[in-house]
């Protein structure tokens, strides 16, 4: 579907988290944008002013996810394939604005390649694609990339996606630069020294599997790290993913600060805990890896307290051989867009999260610290949207994934919150009414 005249959205439950926003009501779109809201736009207001409606049947409008941790896997001649594969699977969960990490083929540390991967996706017209620009050359965490002309070119910020930079001055000399430019910094949460070589998280099950592993205090250390240059530069910075209870004390304390300090984390690291691993399943292989049960606690209530600020799908696909092999050989990372909503819903219904918050963490939270004009359900703003049904229950069926990639550690996972539509400037890009 999709309407170059205007139309509306009706008999739905309207979800603004930025405004607080719950009632039951319609949505006006024209050329792109939300132009009304409110109780008022229902059928008799659509039949009189003639505009072509979509009956939502009491199901919840609000705005589209937006995904501020994610990889595209593309590479040369296959990059139209992976992309639109990419696109489809980020429909399918809802996710109407994303931001891939650096780690591309080429990497994302020429301005020219940032113009093409945006340029790719802008005509595929549907999710839109956002990139960070590395931090470091060749993502090598030695010399400072080009961030200037890679702003110029669309970078919304700047990483080395995977890999924290552990040089002190080149990390220093970043968010020296990113501030002058008004950017942003996203950091790894994990010291990389501490990390190498390593598969599972240091505990008595890593040792009794054999498993080369890293203290989960390498996560706080390197945030402890930054912290200290964040201090002294007063430059935005953001650390993903927050995954142990010492880091989100250490990111609380920053904010009790008022340092310019913002964090994420990702659903895998609040539904599972370190036990997923038994048995040396790969697909839990995951990059930082799934903690102890007090940890995934921890991350609950950081999430549930507004301490951490959003949820993003870590989307890392990988093919099936990276993953039928062994543990230790196998690739860390699970496919994520097509997850995510439903996964977060799970601290809405088992954790007793506002829903409002929660959306917050996906919408609204994400596009201020990204300076993004969307993820609000408002007048003026873009008419990116999902309806969904909040009550649905069911099983996640990797097979069903619209995505090439199949690697999720949620197959058959019970969950309860079904996307139904989603929109991109107003245009319908997913419909499983």
């Amino acid at each position: 579907m999709s309407y170059s005249v205007p139309f509306a959205l009706i008999n739905g439950r309207l979800l603004d988290p930025s405004s607080g926003l719950d009632q039951t009501g319609g949505v006006l779109i024209d050329q792109g944008l939300i132009t009304n809201i409110g109780s008022h736009i229902n059928i008799k207001y659509c039949e009189r002013q003639k505009i072509p409606f979509q009956d939502c049947q009491g199901h919840c409008i609000a705005p589209g996810l937006i995904d501020m941790r994610m990889q595209v896997r593309v590479s040369g001649a296959t990059l139209t394939e992976s992309l639109s594969s990419t696109l489809q699977a980020a429909a399918a969960g809802g996710v109407t604005s994303m931001v891939c990490l650096p780690n591309t083929k080429p990497i994302l540390d020429h301005a020219e390649v940032v113009s093409y991967l945006r340029h790719a996706a802008n005509q595929a017209q549907k999710t839109k694609l956002y990139c960070y620009g590395s931090m470091t050359q060749n993502l090598a965490g030695q010399q400072l990339s080009e961030m200037g002309y890679l702003q110029q070119a669309g970078a919304i910020g700047f990483t080395d996606g995977m890999k924290a930079v552990d040089n002190p001055k080149v990390f220093w000399k970043a968010l020296s630069y990113a501030k002058t430019f008004k950017s942003l910094i996203l950091q790894y949460a994990e010291d990389p020294r501490l990390a190498e070589g390593t598969l599972a998280t240091q505990s008595y099950l890593s040792t009794k599997m054999g498993l080369p592993s890293v203290p989960a205090c390498a996560e706080s250390m390197q945030i402890g790290r930054d912290l200290h240059f964040v201090a002294l530069t007063q430059s935005p910075y953001h650390s993903f993913p927050i995954t142990t209870k010492t880091a989100a004390g250490i990111i609380s304390q920053a904010k009790q600060h008022q340092l310019p300090v913002s964090c994420s984390t990702s659903p895998a690291y609040f539904c599972l805990n370190e036990q997923a691993i038994q048995g040396y399943q790969t697909l839990a292989k995951l990059s930082p890896p799934l903690r102890e049960e007090s940890d995934r606690l921890a991350v609950i209530e950081g999430i549930k307290n507004g301490l951490i600020d959003c949820i993003t799908s870590d989307h890392s696909p990988q093919d099936d051989d990276s993953k039928k092999t062994t543990f230790v050989q196998s690739s860390a990372g699970a496919a994520g867009l097509e997850t995510l909503f439903p996964l977060s819903l799970r601290l809405h219904h088992q954790h007793g999260m506002g829903l409002l918050a929660l959306l917050k963490c996906l919408t609204s939270n994400p596009a201020d610290i990204l300076g993004l004009s969307q993820g609000r359900l408002q007048i003026g703003k873009p008419a990116d949207m999902v309806v969904f049904d909040v009550a649905k229950s069911y099983a996640i069926d990797i097979h069903a994934f619209r995505g090439q990639a199949k690697n999720s550690p949620f197959h058959h996972f019970p969950v309860k919150g079904k996307i139904l539509q989603t929109y991109v400037n107003g245009r319908q890009i997913y419909n499983n009414f």
